[in-house]
């Protein structure tokens, strides 16, 4: 079975990551372009609230 890049990719995403992108889009269906700009913006919103990595104590977060 041949699949695409973006299934390739997908499945490498760890599980804990999967789970989380379908639980914050919800059923397997097709969305809106601003259901698609909502979930994307979210993402951003709480990678932005995330301490950042300061390379200055080793990598650790906070």
């Amino acid at each position: 079975m041949t699949t695409s890049p973006i299934t390739t990719a997908w499945e490498s995403l760890p599980f804990d990551i999967r789970r989380a992108a379908e639980e914050a889009v919800g059923n397997l269906r097709p969305m809106s372009h601003s259901e698609i700009l909502l979930v994307i913006a979210q993402a951003i919103a709480a990678e932005r609230q995330r301490p950042k990595i300061s390379h200055d104590d080793g990598g650790k977060r906070g």
